[in-house]
């Protein structure tokens, strides 16, 4: 299957000798759309192959990712499975064109021209750019390895009004017990010293929420403090921070709290850290008797953003950082079965 004008790639791995274990089956990957961490499926003893990210199947993507009016710069790509989101993440303002196809603004002294390519849906929404530059690139080059557990992406996105060009290899290495991505994003011409002190890679994930009630679901999250936006619909952060104790944002007991109806597309911040200085937030579907436990590495905040069905949940990273790595861990009977 084609997305993008490149085969998309599946990396898997031979059952192991011991299935009492939960593990991870395989992941698909989309080199036709910025190495799109597409799909990862795990098996959970007793329920069997079970889809841990949200997502349609690939003829269904297929039809969606086609560059049509509701796919205009790609915007699909965010919409479903795990986005890389180079080199920035999240929204961009600046000042529109005259046909409103793109915007001028600052970052770190340099005046650059972004597309303009997303809107809220109020009539007081304002355009600007969205989640970068590759989610609709297709790699120059792709390898797999010969054991079907590894694949490589690499591409060099010219910009004209960017100023330069970024090159970036997207790697994706599946094992049984985590499925992990590394990143390597390196600049060409005069923008090569800066891109080390301001891009950044992002993964923008959403995960499956097995039973399909999301009410009952329950998230943790250690953050003290989140940040306020303007509203849900333009989601232009305002600066603020506020605390979370007492409000219903506060996820950060020792079991979370449950999601209800709550909408939310908050970035949290000040996280209790663990010992070696990361952070850890869990997602828990008590009627799936399911669990999904995400480490971050130290220096970076948790975004979530839970729908209907499935959680998002995106790191915006630190240059160089290594990308989320999932291990398989057993529950207890009658506890969540844990993909941590």
């Amino acid at each position: 299957m084609q997305i993008g004008g490149k085969p998309a790639v599946e990396l898997s791995l031979s059952e192991p000798a011991d299935t009492s274990q939960p593990y991870f089956v395989s992941v698909d990957v989309l080199p036709g759309r910025g190495m799109n961490i597409f799909q990862v499926r795990a098996f959970i003893p007793g329920k069997g192959v079970v889809d841990v990210l949200s997502a349609p199947s690939l003829q269904e993507a297929a039809g969606l990712m086609n560059g049509g009016p509701d796919d205009a710069y790609a915007t699909q790509s965010f919409k479903m499975g795990g986005a890389i989101l180079v080199p920035f993440a999240n929204r961009i303002r600046g000042r529109l064109s005259a046909d409103k196809k793109t915007l001028q603004t600052t970052i770190l002294g340099k005046t650059v021209t972004l597309d303009a390519n997303w809107i809220g849906k109020l009539p007081t929404a304002e355009h600007h750019a969205m989640h970068g530059l590759i989610m609709g690139r297709a790699m120059d080059s792709v390898n797999t390895h010969a054991d079907a557990s590894q694949a490589s992406g690499n591409r060099i996105a010219r910009r004209r009004r960017f100023r330069g060009a970024l090159a970036f290899e997207n790697a994706a290495h599946h094992h049984r017990d985590a499925p992990a991505r590394l990143r390597r994003l390196t600049s060409h011409g005069e923008e090569r010293r800066r891109c080390r002190r301001s891009y950044r890679r992002r993964l923008a994930p959403y995960f499956e929420l097995p039973s399909g009630d999301r009410t009952q679901a329950r998230l943790r999250v250690p953050a003290k403090q989140r940040a306020l936006v303007n509203n849900y619909d333009d989601v232009f952060p305002t600066g603020k921070l506020v605390p979370v104790a007492g409000t219903p944002y506060d996820f950060s007991g020792p079991t979370g709290a449950p999601l209800g109806k709550l909408f939310m597309d908050d970035c949290f911040v000040d996280l209790r850290r663990d010992p070696d200085g990361g952070a850890t937030a869990e997602i828990i579907d008590p009627a799936a008797h399911y669990g999904l436990r995400i480490q971050a590495n130290p220096r970076r905040s948790l975004r979530f953003r839970p729908m209907r069905r499935r959680i998002r949940i995106s790191w915006r990273s630190s240059r160089n950082s290594t990308g989320p790595i999932l291990t398989a861990r057993s529950g207890m009977a009658k506890k969540p079965v844990w993909l941590s």
